[in-house]
């Protein structure tokens, strides 16, 4: 799949298609099975990602409060 074809996927997931653009992707998304497989594996790759608790690892954390504290770093 080329580059134009996985930013239109996306812009349609996120629907930042247009009106009549919208309903013509979804249409042509229907008329082509092999695409029609790959964006569902793609939003089910999205949505889990989504609802994954995304968080730094304690040594991260450690390591910022040492830089925080060594005046590496501005403060807020």
């Amino acid at each position: 799949m080329n580059e134009v074809m996985m930013n239109d996927m996306l812009r349609f997931y996120y629907h930042e298609l247009k009106g009549d653009e919208e309903v013509k992707y979804h249409q042509f998304l229907k008329g082509n099975a092999r695409l029609m497989n790959i964006y569902k594996d793609y939003t089910e790759l999205l949505d889990d990602l989504s609802s994954s608790a995304l968080s730094p690892s304690q040594q991260t954390l450690d390591n910022i409060l040492y830089y925080a504290k060594q005046g590496s770093l501005p403060t807020i």
